[in-house]
């Protein structure tokens, strides 16, 4: 039998061909097998020379196949190259990713067997062409079988499930973040995750200083009796925030915010942030009386638990729009990067043109802020650069930035409150980024879904 680097195919028994594990699933298919049983092998299977025989290197599910179906003999090419373990993985990831790509499991089964050579995240990312983060997060899906379970069932892509080692000590949320991959949700479920993490990180830090000044913190069941001191008067005037220091009713509340913030590239984003009003408790008891009673319509006099509850749903809508709008512009600047107008967006553009022009649509502000967007989206420092970058783009991609800028003047008029009715304009922008591959967030479909019943 020759070695080396033949061109011709030797037959050999692949009985007698030794198979290591491969990190492809090797068990061959109903259909590999039906072809193996009436054709034969007909791509030769790539063996290595060495002191215990011919070690099949690439070709395991076919080697498999023509055991199964009973063939004598197979065609084979021989090396005598010698490949270490971590070689032959490496070898085999890119075979087998590049001829029809390997499955999540598979990709994850391939950097554990390289992780427990000894060798690093960062060096299986050079090797296999992945993104050190990505190999890193995933090697640590070892101590999250419920993510690993997942990708099992494919009910979780790698990518997904690498993000959860951000949870890692939260079973709860791992488990709520793996439903919403089964829902289709994930990238607004674990954007609302890391907010509303980051918030309370945020709270909890102003909430230590606060402390280290001795200052009291509302209770929850003190907010009968206590008010804002905004809100309270003292002889008919104001009271002064430090002169209200003395007082024994003096407290804080701790509230997480969003803020801006600058980020590397000196662009404009939200961060988490905390501020903290001063309130007083038993505020009648210290001489102050409530500036707002009085103030109260009658409806809130007469069903105060209904108040309570419009303004609990008012901000829980507000805060799962804002966790929404994240995601929706992230989405915006990636689909902003398209070469070409996806179907439907001609039809938009032009509908969209038309509202602008009767003038029931919008404002200008929403006009302004929206080629705002635009400019960030594509990586402009400022809107007066768009004609320049409109003027060198290709008919088909000028049409798409036609599309970009109508959905931006919609994006530039939406805030927290986009859940509202607005005259049917909100949910007609959100059901079009749907259209166009935009996966709605719960509060977003709500949107759509009330526009419809309306």
């Amino acid at each position: 039998m020759t070695t080396g680097t033949a061109t011709t195919a030797d037959p050999a028994d692949p009985a007698d061909l030794l198979i290591d594990r491969n990190i492809r699933d090797s068990a061959p298919d109903k259909t590999l097998l039906s072809s193996v049983r009436t054709h034969g092998i007909l791509v030769p299977i790539v063996c290595l020379q060495d002191g215990d025989g011919l070690r099949v290197r690439d070709g395991h599910r076919r080697t498999l196949a023509a055991l199964d179906v009973g063939l004598a003999e197979i065609p084979v090419f021989v090396t005598e190259t010698d490949a270490t373990d971590p070689a032959r993985v490496v070898a085999q990831y890119a075979i087998n990713e590049h001829r029809a790509g390997l499955s999540d499991t598979e990709r994850l089964d391939a950097w554990s067997q390289l992780a427990a050579f000894g060798i690093s995240a960062a060096d299986i990312a050079t090797k296999t062409g992945e993104k050190k983060a990505t190999v890193a997060a995933a090697l640590s899906l070892t101590d999250l079988p419920a993510a690993a379970s997942a990708i099992v069932k494919q009910t979780m892509t790698l990518e997904e499930a690498a993000e959860l080692a951000d949870f890692s000590d939260d079973p709860d949320t791992i488990d709520e973040l793996i439903t919403a991959a089964e829902h289709g949700s994930f990238e607004h479920a674990i954007d609302r995750k890391r907010n509303e993490r980051d918030l309370a990180a945020a709270v909890a830090e102003l909430s230590e200083t606060l402390q280290a000044e001795r200052l009291h913190h509302l209770q929850p069941n003190e907010r009968g009796n206590a008010r804002p001191l905004h809100q309270l008067r003292e002889n008919g005037k104001h009271i002064d925030e430090l002169a209200h220091r003395e007082c024994p009713g003096h407290c804080v509340e701790v509230q997480s915010c969003w803020d801006w913030a600058q980020d590397a590239d000196g662009r404009h984003v939200h961060t988490a942030a905390a501020r903290a009003t001063i309130w007083c408790r038993d505020f009648a008891t210290h001489g102050h009386t409530d500036s707002w009673v009085g103030t109260g319509s009658a409806r809130a006099a007469a069903d105060p638990e209904a108040l309570k509850a419009k303004r609990r749903e008012t901000i829980a809508n507000n805060k799962a729009m804002a966790d929404a709008q994240i995601v929706r512009r992230n989405w915006l600047a990636e689909f902003a990067q398209r070469k070409t107008i996806p179907a439907g967006g001609a039809m938009f553009t032009a509908m969209t043109m038309l509202r602008l022009r009767d003038g029931h649509m919008l404002s200008s502000f929403a006009e302004r802020r929206g080629l705002d967007l635009v400019a960030e989206w594509l990586g402009l420092d400022h809107a007066d650069k768009l004609d320049a970058r409109i003027a060198k783009a290709t008919p088909a991609r000028a049409q798409h930035l036609a599309l970009v800028i109508q959905l931006a003047t919609y994006e530039g008029g939406a805030d927290k409150e986009l859940w509202r009715a607005f005259g049917g304009w909100n949910a007609y922008y959100l059901e079009a980024l749907q259209g166009f591959g935009y996966t709605l967030s719960d509060v977003e479909q709500a949107t759509v879904d009330g526009a419809h019943r309306a």
